[in-house]
């Protein structure tokens, strides 16, 4: 599938993982699930969006601006990691229109996912001190 969807970290990030080809309806096709998802949240739920493999940007990829994550409560921040320059401009165009400026870009996933997780712990500690 060029554009997977799944659920790690206990359901606190929703990562994906893009490949050519890809089409812009396959990202989209995934809102409805990523809307149920943080519908049902009780703590903000990150992304991390893997671009490792697609190499070009589909017809409409400003479209990724409409993801739920990007305007809904318990959006997070995402991480984009592998994306290439033309990418990274995109999908700050996109994300800008979108007002949404919880994003930050990495090389790797690895560094894109210690990134959330940190922001996870700060999260669990911020819970732990209001009790």
């Amino acid at each position: 599938m060029p554009v997977n969807m799944e659920m790690i970290e206990n359901g606190r990030v929703i990562r994906y993982v893009i490949s050519d080809p890809w089409r812009i309806v396959d990202f989209t096709a995934t809102f409805p699930e990523a809307k149920t998802i943080l519908d049902a949240a009780l703590y903000p739920v990150h992304g991390v969006v893997n671009l490792y493999a697609a190499a070009k940007d589909p017809m409409g990829v400003l479209n990724v601006r409409k993801h739920p994550s990007f305007s809904h409560v318990n959006g997070g921040y995402t991480a984009f990691c592998h994306a290439s320059l033309l990418a990274r401009r995109i999908t700050e165009t996109a994300l800008r229109i979108a007002r949404f400026n919880r994003y930050k870009f990495f090389d790797t996933e690895q560094e894109g996912m210690a990134f959330v997780r940190e922001l996870m712990a700060q999260e669990d500690l911020a819970r732990q001190n209001s009790k």
